[in-house]
């Protein structure tokens, strides 16, 4: 009936203005426009360098926390943890900004090789169904 599909529209178009909010806000806490999302998320991916270098150097400042709340677990079981309360914060506090190499084996590489970003940007508006693991797209694609 006409009141149904004026019910239904009215859903519709407040889950429109939801989405349309949520994707504003999802947008704006990446510190993107949201125009070229693929295009805008793959120029902030040099910036990530810099985000690690400031987190690490802000890191610093909570080894009082971490010694403080080692103590307190200390204190609480009745034994020492040997520094394995919080490893990561202790370890970025202790090395830094460090590799993934450095971190597993101890020691810096010899040199490091950053692999080159290969992101089509022209397929940017397309929307490529093949990537979706449900069947539903993947029959709709096909059609």
């Amino acid at each position: 009936t006409a009141n149904e599909l004026e019910k239904k529209t009215l859903d519709c178009r407040k889950s429109e203005n939801t989405a349309k909010t949520d994707f504003g806000n999802s947008c704006k806490q990446l510190g993107i426009p949201g125009q070229k999302i693929k295009r805008e998320l793959v120029g902030r991916v040099g910036e990530l360098a810099d985000i690690y270098a400031k987190i690490s150097a802000r890191v610093e400042c909570l080894a009082p926390v971490v010694e403080f709340y080692s103590t307190f677990v200390e204190f609480t079981l009745g034994r020492s943890r040997d520094n394995d309360c919080v490893p990561m914060i202790q370890y970025v506090i202790d090395k830094g900004n460090t590799t993934t190499y450095e971190w597993t084996y101890g020691e810096a590489p010899l040199s490091i090789v950053e692999p080159p970003l290969n992101i089509n940007l022209d397929d940017e508006d397309k929307v490529q169904y093949h990537k979706f693991p449900c069947t539903i797209f993947n029959s709709i694609a096909k059609r």
